[in-house]
Parts: C-alpha cells; sequence; structure tokens
C-alpha cells in the first residue's frame, strides 16, 4: 500500500489568471482542515503574466503552508492536471479552478467522506456561480452550466453511466491510487490555452465506472465559481459551445459512440426548440433565440471537427 505524506493535495492548475489567483488562495488557506493535512500544488502552464511571481509571493507569504509551484511546458489543462497528479504526495487529488472559490469546510467535507466511504474513488459536490458583474438578458438556467454551474441534486447519490452526472472540473476529489488503474487525463481533451476544447472530465469519469470504481455526488461539498463579465460576452458563448461540440466529437469516436452522441444532439435539439416556444410565448425573445444559437454552435463542433 502506497504511503502518502498528506491526507489531499489541492492542485490548481493555472493559465494567466493572476487576477483570480489571490481570492483562491484566501479560500485556501482559510479552510477548516489543520494545514499539517493537506498541500497546495500551482501547476502552472506557461502563463506570460505575473503567475510565477504571484506563486512565489504565496510561497513566501505562507510560510507554514506546503506549497509546491511548477511549470508545466506541454501545453493545456489535461497536460497540467497529469503533471499535478504526478507530484502530489496527497492520498486524494482535489483540482481547485484558478477562477474558483473553496467553502471554508470544502477540504473537511471530501475527505470525511473519502475516509468513510473506502469504495468511492471520486467524489464531487456542487459549484454556484458569483457572478462579478451584471447577469445577461439572455440568461437562463439551461444554460447556466456553460459558466460551470452544478448542482443536480440537493442529496447525495451515485453516479451512473446513464445519467451523466458526473463531477464537473471546479469540484472533483480523486483518491490518488485510480490513476493507476484508470490512467491520467485524455491530453486530446481539455483547454488549450484560449481554445475551448473541453471533454476530459467526462472520459475520467466513465473510464472509472468501466473500470468497476464508483463515483459520488455529495451537497456538503461546496465550490464557487466566479464569473466576470468577458465570460458573457456572445464571442465566448460561441467559442466554448464550438468547444463542446468538438470535445464531444473527439471523445465519442474514441469510445466509438458517435452515432449514438449524433442521436443524443438530435433530442436536444427537440428540447430547445420546445423551449424557445416557451420563452418566445412569454416574450423571453433574447433567452430564447440564445438557447437556439447556443445549441447551433454545439452541432457545428460535433459535425465539423477535423483532428489535423
Amino acid at each position: 500500500m502506497a504511503t502518502y505524506q498528506y491526507k489531499i493535495s489541492v492542485v490548481i492548475c493555472t493559465y494567466n489568471r493572476e487576477e483570480f489567483l489571490t481570492g483562491l488562495m484566501d479560500s485556501i488557506i482559510k479552510q477548516s482542515m489543520d494545514k499539517r493535512y493537506f498541500e497546495i500544488l500551482f501547476i502552472n502552464n506557461n502563463s506570460t503574466d505575473r503567475t510565477a511571481s504571484l506563486c512565489q509571493q504565496f510561497i513566501e507569504q505562507y510560510p507554514d503552508y506546503s506549497i509546491r509551484y511548477f511549470n508545466e511546458p506541454q501545453q493545456g489543462l489535461s497536460f497540467a492536471r497529469n503533471r499535478g497528479i504526478q507530484e502530489a504526495s496527497g492520498e486524494y487529488i482535489t483540482f481547485a479552478d484558478d477562477d474558483a472559490l473553496l467553502a471554508p469546510d470544502f477540504l473537511y467535507q471530501v475527505c470525511r467522506y473519502l475516509d468513510g466511504h473506502p469504495d468511492i474513488a471520486e467524489v464531487g459536490g456542487p459549484i454556484l456561480l458569483q457572478y462579478l458583474d451584471t447577469i445577461p438578458k439572455w440568461g437562463n438556467p439551461y444554460m447556466d452550466s456553460l459558466f460551470g454551474y452544478f448542482r443536480p441534486s440537493s442529496s447525495p447519490y451515485r453516479m451512473k453511466k446513464k445519467n451523466k452526472r458526473y463531477p464537473r472540473g471546479s469540484n472533483m476529489t480523486f483518491r490518488t491510487a485510480v490513476f493507476s488503474k484508470c490512467g491520467l487525463f485524455n491530453t486530446a481533451l481539455g483547454r488549450i490555452k484560449r481554445m475551448l476544447i473541453g471533454g476530459e472530465e467526462k472520459d475520467i469519469a466513465f473510464r472509472i465506472l468501466d473500470a468497476g470504481g464508483n463515483i459520488a455526488y455529495i451537497p456538503e461539498a461546496l465550490v464557487y465559481h466566479l464569473v466576470p463579465e468577458t465570460r458573457t460576452r456572445i464571442s465566448f458563448v460561441r467559442e466554448q459551445a464550438l468547444g463542446i461540440g468538438t470535445s464531444e466529437q473527439i471523445r465519442s469516436k474514441a469510445n466509438h459512440e458517435y452515432p449514438k452522441r449524433l442521436l443524443i444532439e438530435a433530442f436536444k435539439w427537440g428540447a430547445t426548440l420546445l423551449l424557445w416556444c416557451r420563452y418566445s410565448l412569454t416574450l423571453q425573445f433574447a433567452k430564447a433565440n440564445m438557447l437556439v444559437r447556443f445549441r447551433y454552435w454545439i452541432s457545428k463542433g460535433l459535425l465539423s471537427y477535423t483532428a489535423s
């Protein structure tokens, strides 16, 4: 059995997000868990801003905490996450987004649950939104997940592959040992600089389930995801939707599920058109039209991406 130096490693993969790192760091320092039981790993994915000097500042500012810094030269979020896994010394690994805030008892809650449920390989929790500007007129609950929102249930549950309610990137914690069994994050998926490709979180969750592992959701482990004004711009929404479609094409083709994914997309179009009618009948045309545009962009990415 492996020997771990810490109960949990907090891995922060970051790229040009210096303006958010101090807030995230504050939320980690304020954790109710004793600092002796966790470490903080910054994985800088070739940032060109002040990220490197800011991380060094944290190391000097908090000498009583175990804080380590690495630069990952291979560009891409999955490469950065895999570097964090390789460097971690914790029995568990949680990935903290560089634009998120952890609730004060977050580390305690995920460790308490994993300690009490040794058959669980991965655990996730709710992600609530914290807008830094006004909510756009087209904002609606059916698109909140675009900004990271995830609150599928007020009660705990175990994930089944058919419901696809897998933990999202801002709030996913793993037993470190699971990566030896299921492999690391798929480096063909995940963001690369500002290219908004995703799918790596779904991919790793499905691989865990396929290998016989269990995944759980607990409402007590809470994370807040920040939404700056730039993320609500139409241009950003378009790029993210195209990225969702592209990543789904890559993932589903790799798993020989592409025809099935196209069928699912057809059903989603049906639901989108029903919602368009619902919002239009109440004269909420901004919401109605954005839903259609969003689905169109996803479908475009799903159908048109060609690997180079």
